[in-house]
C-alpha cells in the first residue's frame, strides 16, 4: 500500500519560489563559467524581402523570397545557416547564408548575409529561424530567434486567384436532411460546379476543400471530365468508398468556406457561407455568374429556371416504369418536340435526346442507381435496378 503525503496550495507557492530561486542561481553559477559566458555572434535586422520587397504579407509560390541578416563578431564568422521547414511539424533542412554579392546578397563583405528560398506549392506554412556559427576556438554559435526551434520566422504561401470565373461552386446545400440523396439512397450534402466555358474541362487534379490550410483536401481522379455548360455533383459526405465523387469532407450548416482549385493550385472559385436552412441550397442567380441565394434547389439544373419553350400550355410528362431495369417510357402528351437529358446524381449528363410523343428509351448500360431526367427548366427522378 502507497501513503500518499497531501499538500496545500500555500506549501505548494511556496516550493515553487524555491525551485524558481534555485534555476536563477544555477544560470548566475554557469554564466560564471568562461566557455559558457563567452562572447558569441550577433544576429540583428533579420528580414525577409520577396520580390524586392521587405517583410510583405501576401506570398505565392513563385515569387522569390530571400532572407538577409546583419552578422557580426569580433573573432570572426565561419558560417551562417537558415533552418527551414514546410509544414506545422518535420525536420529542418538548411541553406547556406552568403556574404559573397550572390544568391541574393547584394554586396559581398558588408556584413549582411543572405540567401534565396526554393519555392513551395500554395498553402504551406514555411517555419525558418538562423544560426551564426563564429570562428573562434569553441564555435560559438547565436541563434535568432533567440528561442529557436521553439520560436521561428514563419512564413505561410497563398494560392493565386484565377481572373476568368471558367468553373465556378455554382450551388451547394449544407444541411440536407431528405430532399436530395445519392446513388446509395443516404441523404448527404452537396456541392454543384459549373462550367461556364465553351469547352470541356477535364478535372483530373483539380482540388476541392473546405480548408485553406490543406488545399489538397480532396483531389479529382482521372478521367473526371466536366462537359461545356454542364453540371457535376460532389457529395460532401466523408465516405470516398462510395466513388469518385464522394469529397472526403463534410459542410457545416453552422457556416465555413469553399474552395476550388486547378492541378497548379490556383483558386478558381471560393465562398464563406454562414448558417444554412435545412433542406434549402445556396445558388448563383444569374447562374454561374451571380451571387449565392438561398431558395428551393435546382440541383444539376439552371438557377434561373429559363427556358426556351412556352411553358404556359405545357403538360407534365409522364415517366414508367419507375425504377426501371433496360429500358423505361417517356410519355410526352404535347405538341412540340421535347428535349429531354438524362443526368447521373453526380451532375454528368449520360444521355441527350429529342421526344415526340410516347416513346421507349433503352438503357441497358446505364449502372443501378439515381437519375434526373432533365427537361425545359423541370426535372423528374428515375431509378435505375439491376437488370
Amino acid at each position: 500500500m502507497q501513503i500518499l503525503k497531501g499538500t496545500s496550495n500555500t506549501a505548494y507557492t511556496s516550493e515553487l519560489a524555491v525551485l524558481k530561486n534555485f534555476i536563477k542561481n544555477r544560470k548566475a553559477f554557469l554564466l560564471t563559467n568562461a566557455e559558457v559566458s563567452a562572447p558569441s555572434p550577433t544576429i540583428i535586422n533579420a528580414n525577409m524581402i520577396v520580390n524586392s520587397v521587405t517583410n510583405t504579407d501576401v506570398i505565392h509560390s513563385n515569387d522569390q523570397v530571400v532572407f538577409t541578416a546583419t552578422v557580426s563578431f569580433s573573432a570572426g564568422i565561419e558560417k551562417v545557416l537558415l533552418y527551414y521547414s514546410p509544414g506545422f511539424t518535420g525536420r529542418f533542412s538548411t541553406l547556406a547564408m552568403h556574404d559573397d554579392g550572390q544568391d541574393g546578397d547584394k554586396t559581398a563583405g558588408d556584413g549582411i548575409y543572405s540567401v534565396t528560398m526554393p519555392t513551395f506549392q500554395p498553402g504551406n506554412l514555411i517555419r525558418t529561424y538562423i544560426e551564426a556559427i563564429g570562428a573562434d576556438n569553441a564555435k560559438s554559435v547565436t541563434y535568432f530567434p533567440t528561442g529557436a526551434e521553439h520560436q521561428m520566422m514563419v512564413y505561410s504561401i497563398t494560392a493565386e486567384t484565377a481572373v476568368e470565373k471558367t468553373l465556378v461552386i455554382n450551388e451547394f446545400m449544407a444541411s440536407n436532411t431528405g430532399i436530395i440523396k445519392d446513388e446509395a439512397g443516404e441523404t448527404e450534402d452537396w456541392i454543384e460546379l459549373f462550367n461556364n466555358s465553351n469547352t470541356d474541362i477535364d478535372l483530373s487534379g483539380y482540388n476541392l476543400t473546405d480548408n485553406l490550410d490543406n488545399l489538397t483536401k480532396f483531389t479529382f481522379g482521372s478521367g473526371i471530365t466536366l462537359k461545356a455548360k454542364g453540371y457535376l455533383i460532389i457529395w460532401a459526405d466523408e465516405d470516398q468508398t462510395q466513388g469518385p465523387y464522394h469529397a472526403n469532407f463534410k459542410l457545416s450548416a453552422s457556416g465555413e468556406s469553399i474552395i476550388l482549385l486547378d492541378k497548379n493550385l490556383v483558386i478558381l472559385d471560393q465562398l464563406t457561407y454562414g448558417a444554412q436552412t435545412a433542406n434549402k441550397s445556396a445558388a448563383r442567380k444569374p447562374n454561374g455568374t451571380g451571387d449565392f441565394v438561398i431558395g428551393d434547389h435546382t440541383f444539376a439544373l439552371n438557377n434561373d429556371g429559363t427556358s426556351s419553350v412556352d411553358q404556359t400550355s405545357f403538360s407534365e410528362i409522364k415517366i414508367y416504369p419507375n425504377p426501371a431495369s433496360g429500358e423505361f417510357r417517356i410519355a410526352n402528351q404535347n405538341e412540340q418536340t421535347l428535349d429531354i437529358s438524362i443526368i447521373h446524381v453526380n451532375g454528368s449528363e449520360v444521355l441527350s435526346r429529342s421526344i415526340q410523343k410516347d416513346e421507349s428509351i433503352s438503357i441497358p448500360d446505364l449502372k443501378p442507381g439515381l437519375y434526373i431526367i432533365k427537361y425545359l427548366d423541370k426535372a423528374k427522378k428515375l431509378l435505375v435496378l439491376q437488370p
